[in-house]
């Protein structure tokens, strides 16, 4: 054989194969290995399987269709979910003033009359918070600055801006051509303050912006002839967002801080006032309250305000529908707009407050974060409206622009209590409303109650604000027409917490309703009143164990068929117990020579103050409860609390069953009680060494479910972004290229614009809204979201808080009712909530420095203030569960308790992190409020796993799941045990079960990128074993005919 016709020698061939080989092994190992380990990601984005139903023989004809869905396709539930945005809009938006023009009042304008619009939030408005829920316009606009409209996450319903008011009025073209050919101008931070920070795409969902977005004033030069005969509307907008709180101090520009008018915004309102003969009407485009006293006199002063919050992708057209007319504006303000933001007492603890030092050498608590809430329970109104009492030289007209509960409309009321019935426990106000106008309209009605302060009080350390809203309604009202509103709540809702009480078995503190004359105000606002009445309480009475609050015995107790509390504990055997001290190390914090915390005993001394000097040391007390609840160094073997240690508030001697052949599967326990026997027999069959499924269930919970194939519980998915159910998931599939056929849905107003309409079966029916578009939002055949990782509802605390927008307001029954009515309204509806961020996340600043910020707050704040909106949710939410009831099918409907799921918060309760503090999820949620459902952390977690679990948590939000260091014991199996029943108890009660009969089992195909992933794993495992055959193949070959190969190659 010649020479040059020689094989390859097989020492130069296996150098070229084998890193071949090698490569494509491990390429295909790290790429499964990635894939399958981010698996719940790749479903988000590229879809799963196909859903499949296997009912048991004799029960397919049943109907299981427990949950109505009531349009045929994705596109008709986003039309509707639209008009009810729309809706909410058209309630929501609050007219802030409506000063006279030319012999009648500035707005309504005239339809199709000749309209100027300024700023760069015309062009650019900002529709929803930055952050998870971020939305865009076709201009890949929805937030300041440019973003990518590949991005886009509203829909074919949605309504720009320009669209919107070019629908009702003729528009200044040369002013609008002249905005959208001009550069913006980005203000920084001046010299030495806080530096601003951008939000640069949406796959970053932290970080809001602080730069303040402008068109520069001189742009307008040469447009004055054309604005002449127009009116003038200026558009003021701030971002705000996830991860950041707002700028509170000033700009290169002079501007103070975000909240007040720039320099260019001042000069442009000039310009308008100068140019537009028929005056101008300013726009606030923002989630936070701003400082407007300048748009109300002087020389910025403008004819009308119109607030809209953050209108999400249909507000838009509600704005231009109030300018002209076609919508009476009858929205209301949820929290106090004042002329000093500054000056609000809680700005004095606002910002990055770090524990430099501390007592204990060594100790985990330095370089963390740190906040203390001094101003007690004096937050908005409740503050002012005390200060207007307490400080003789406090000018409440100066110092608050628009009170809470504010807002105009065009046409007028007259309201005054007709009826007042103070008998037993409760009292009943009914209220004439009157429309003295000449046009139908929307009338808020408000019921505020004012409480003795005496020697009592001073003596027991018990705060109480001046005014207090304990009930309200809204009623539409024909012109001419008055209309009746009765109002009832229990006397025991004018009670105080006194944290100081002991009460004599071994607890401390409780409810006590204090003995006097307590004032029942009917308000036109928080500030001004229609009407009053005066109720006396004769004794003084203390909710302790001896005698909880009716709202207490409420929320354990077993409830009827209709949702009713029956007045026996829903445990066997338990006992009704009192509310009480949990938190007794935050309180003695609170009373520390180191803070200044505000009491009306000594008003003008205690006002809130920044930390300084010894505040940044940590104590040894505080040291020692950080070091113990730390993410690294908590001990779940010796743990005295919450460790394998006998005496310990977990500990088990004992495995529980497991394995257990009861032919059960979670479809037979819907409707059933939490507490019903028949789910220990479920809860039997669980087999803990299925510890994949249950690392995956209990740590890998963003966002989805995961199955539990021992009890039949099916994985399941759930949306999330505070603008509506399918707006993350859309974004998220987006950024990463995938699942394109994701359906469009609704970018709901923010749920400070829900709040603001105080309206609360309007928030019911937004809540019905995203559950309807849920059915169609599909991941798989079948398979669509039973989940929404919403709404958020912390207390609006701060005016500078970069989340203001996604919660209610600044007051927790406002918050509560609004938030317990959207919670039943996706509950009717099949969906279930997991409600955030629970609780006393009122800062964005800092908030994950360390393990989670430490949050300062004495008990009578927390529970009075902002523990209250959660638990008014927890214990007033209800929702409809239609079920199996017998062995022939039935289908009967029952009522039950609304809330089952909840997200705990980044920071920590006092010392110890949200989502691993047993007296705050177990003491509290579960023994106090009543709470049967799951806990879930926020992402990612600051707790350590096992401690989550502990601590009565059941979820851990990662999108990756990894095992805590104990899933074997006897302790950590009953844990696992209850975490999985809370689950379960949320799931069968959900849009889940819709089709299943008792019995039946609901499996999913394997995904499309799973099924992807396995054929290239096929073709690629054979392409090596075709590699690794053919060298075999070569080495015999050479062996029986060296000849045929080359003997001598250079490698």
């Amino acid at each position: 054989m010649a020479k040059d016709k020689l094989k390859m020698s097989n020492k130069r061939f296996m150098v070229i194969m084998i890193p071949i080989i090698v490569f494509l092994v491990a390429a295909m190992i790290t790429v499964t290995c990635v894939m399958n380990y981010f698996g719940l990601v790749m479903d988000k984005v590229f879809g799963q399987g196909a859903r499949h139903i296997v009912n048991v023989e004799g029960t397919e004809t049943w109907d299981t269709q427990y949950y109505d869905v009531k349009y045929d396709t994705s596109d008709e539930a986003l039309k509707a979910a639209s008009d009810k945005s729309k809706e909410v809009c058209d309630e929501g938006y609050v007219l802030l003033k409506n000063a006279q023009k030319n012999g009648k009042n500035m707005l309504p304008l005239a339809e199709k009359s000749k309209i100027t619009p300024f700023g760069f939030h015309y062009t650019h408005p900002v529709y929803s918070i930055l952050g998870s829920g971020s939305v865009y316009d076709e201009m890949g606009y929805g937030n300041s600055g440019p973003y990518n409209s590949a991005y886009n996450c509203t829909n074919k319903y949605s309504v720009t801006m320009s669209e919107a008011i070019k629908s009702n009025f003729t528009v200044n073209a040369t002013v609008e051509q002249r905005m959208n050919d001009s550069e913006y101008v980005k203000v920084d931070a001046a010299e030495g303050t806080t530096p601003c920070k951008e939000f640069p795409n949406v796959n970053q969902c932290e970080g809001g912006n602080t730069y303040l977005y402008q068109y520069d004033p001189s742009i307008f030069s040469g447009t004055e002839d054309s604005c002449a005969d127009t009116t003038g509307l200026v558009f003021i907008g701030r971002d705000a967002g996830e991860g950041g709180d707002l700028k509170f101090d000033a700009y290169a520009d002079g501007t103070p801080h975000q909240l007040t008018l720039s320099k260019s915004e001042k000069e442009i309102i000039s310009f308008a006032k100068a140019n537009c003969d028929n005056g101008v009407v300013a726009v606030i485009n923002s989630g936070n309250v701003m400082e407007l006293d300048e748009l109300i006199s002087g020389d910025y002063a403008v004819d009308a305000i119109i607030w809209i919050g953050f209108p999400g992708s249909i507000g838009s057209q509600s704005l231009s529908d109030i300018l002209c007319g076609k919508v009476n504006p009858s929205g209301r303000t949820v929290n106090t707009w004042t002329s000093d933001l500054l000056a609000d007492p809680t700005t004095a603890n606002l910002g990055e407050f770090i524990y430099t030092d501390s007592e204990v050498e060594g100790t985990t608590a330095v370089g963390g974060s740190f906040i203390e809430y001094e101003e007690g329970v004096y937050v908005g109104y409740k503050y002012y409206e005390t200060a207007d009492e307490m400080d003789a030289s406090f000018d409440y007209d100066e110092a608050v622009v628009f009170p809470f509960g504010y807002g105009l409309s065009y046409t007028t009321f007259e309201q005054k209590i007709t009826g007042y019935v103070d008998g037993g426990d409760e009292i009943s106000v009914t209220i004439s409303v009157k429309n003295t106008g000449d046009r139908d309209g929307k009338e808020v009605v408000q019921l505020y109650y004012t409480a003795p302060y005496t020697d009592f009080d001073k003596t027991n350390k018990i705060e109480k604000p001046v005014k207090n809203l304990v009930a309200f309604d809204k009623v539409e009202v024909a012109k001419g027409v008055t209309e009746e509103v009765t109002l009832t709540f229990a006397k025991e809702d004018m009670a105080s917490y006194c944290y100081t009480r002991d009460n004599g078995d071994g607890t401390k503190g409780c409810y006590v309703l204090e003995n006097g004359e307590y004032t029942i105000t009917l308000g036109k606002n928080s500030h001004d009143a229609w009407d009053s009445r005066t109720t006396t309480i004769n004794e003084t009475v203390w909710y302790d164990n001896d005698n909880p609050r009716q709202t207490e015995k409420d929320g354990q107790s077993l409830l009827d068929e209709n949702g009713n509390p029956t007045g026996v504990p829903s445990k066997s055997g338990a006992e009704f117990i009192a509310a009480t001290n949990l938190f007794q190390d935050s309180s003695d914090y609170m009373n520390t020579e180191k803070v200044t915390l505000l009491t009306r005993s000594d008003w003008a001394n205690t006002q809130p103050s920044a930390p300084e000097g010894e505040s940044f040391t940590v104590d040894k007390e505080v040291s020692d409860v950080i070091d113990r609840f730390s993410k690294n160094t908590f001990d779940y073997k010796t743990d005295p609390l919450l460790g394998n240690v006998k005496g310990s508030a977990v500990y088990q001697e004992t495995a529980p069953v497991s394995n257990a052949d009861n032919g059960l599967t979670l479809a037979d326990m819907r409707g059933l009680d939490y507490y019903d026997e028949s789910w220990d027999l479920l809860l039997d069959q669980i087999d803990y060494t299925a510890t994949d499924e249950i690392v995956n269930l209990l740590y890998g919970g963003a966002y989805n479910i995961g199955q539990l194939t021992s009890i039949g519980m099916p994985k399941s998915n759930s949306g999330e972004g505070p603008s509506g159910i399918g707006i993350f998931a859309k974004m998220f599939a987006q950024v990463f290229g995938g699942a394109t056929a994701l359906p469009e849905t609704c970018a709901y107003a923010a749920n400070i614009v829900i709040a603001s309409t105080w309206n609360v079966n309007l928030a019911y029916d937004v809540g019905e809204s995203v559950a309807q578009e849920a059915f169609h939002f599909i991941l798989g055949e079948g398979n669509w979201l039973c989940g929404w990782t919403g709404p958020a509802m912390n207390l609006q605390r701060s005016a500078f808080n970069g989340r203001n927008a996604e919660y209610y307001s600044e007051d927790p029954v406002l918050a509560g009712n609004i938030g317990a009515n959207e919670v039943s309204g996706a509950g009717d509806n099949g969906l279930y909530m997991i409600f955030k961020h629970f609780a006393l996340n009122n800062v964005e600043t800092a908030k994950t420095i360390g393990d989670g910020i430490c949050t300062w707050a004495d008990e009578q704040t927390m529970r009075e203030q902002y523990f209250k909106i959660f638990e008014k949710v927890f214990k007033d939410s209800r929702r409809e569960v239609k079920y199996i009831a017998d062995n022939e099918g039935t289908l009967k409907t029952r009522v039950v308790r609304g809330a089952t799921a909840v997200m705990t918060a980044f920071n920590r309760i006092g010392a110890i992190p949200a989502g691993s503090n047993y007296n705050f999820i177990t003491k509290l949620l579960k023994e106090e409020w009543g709470f049967q459902g799951f806990v879930q952390t926020d992402m990612p977690c600051q707790s350590n796993k096992d401690q989550m679990l502990r601590a009565g948590g059941a979820i851990e939000m990662n999108m990756t799941a990894a095992a805590p260091e104990d899933l074997s014991s006897p302790t950590a199996q009953h844990l696992i045990r209850r975490a999985v029943h809370d689950i379960a108890f949320a799931v069968t009660n959900s849009s889940v079960m819709q089709g299943a009969a008792p019995g039946a089992i609901i499996y999913y195909d394997m995904s499309p990128w799973a099924v992807t992933l396995l054929v290239v794993n096929i073709a690629v495992y054979a392409i090596v074993i075709a590699g690794i055959v053919w060298i075999v193949l070569r080495l015999l070959d050479e062996k029986k005919h060296p000849e045929k190969y080359k003997r001598k190659e250079k490698i």
